[in-house]
């Protein structure tokens, strides 16, 4: 009762996207109980990314890639703590959205019809990565009554997911 949602968009490929942001949250008073990071993008092949034809696979774009999904979360994470932190008895849960694609287990799956298993490399990188660092996270923060947790919704029809007509 009396629990509000305020959704703000950043762009996590920019650290002073990210930094505003949580300047703007710290500004109005806000005191979160949880934070969703659900930054996501893929390279310019998706799904079409098959790491071992030198051709095909672009090196800065992959960097992109990474810096989005990887690194650009975890600095809004960073960011954002201090507000998770600030509420008195809050849930304090931090929660990543990732993809099963981000799996190492089951990378000798095939993502559809039209794509071989393996392949995706550049998102698969950057999920599994991102799976790390939420772990990392996890642990270091858990003596401070955080919980974080990734957790993949399946597909979704999104510009990367409806590629092809999947």
């Amino acid at each position: 009762r009396g629990a509000r949602l305020r959704v703000e968009q950043l762009d996590t490929s920019d650290a002073r996207s990210i930094d505003a942001c949580a300047a703007r949250l710290a500004a109005d008073g806000v005191a979160l109980d949880g934070l969703v990071n659900n930054a996501g993008v893929a390279s310019k092949h998706h799904p079409v990314d098959p790491i071992s034809e030198r051709a095909r696979f672009d090196g800065a774009d992959a960097l992109d890639v990474l810096r989005v999904n990887v690194i650009g979360t975890i600095l809004a994470t960073n960011a954002l703590l201090p507000l998770l932190a600030a509420k008195p008895g809050g849930a304090r849960t931090v929660v990543t959205l990732s993809s099963d694609l981000g799996s190492i287990e089951n990378t000798f799956a095939a993502q559809s019809a039209k794509v071989r298993p393996g392949g995706v490399a550049s998102y698969r990188m950057s999920k599994a990565a991102q799976n790390m660092a939420t772990r990392v996270f996890a642990a270091e923060l858990r003596e401070r009554g955080f919980v974080v947790v990734a957790l993949s919704p399946g597909w979704v029809a999104t510009d990367m997911g409806s590629w092809g007509g999947r």
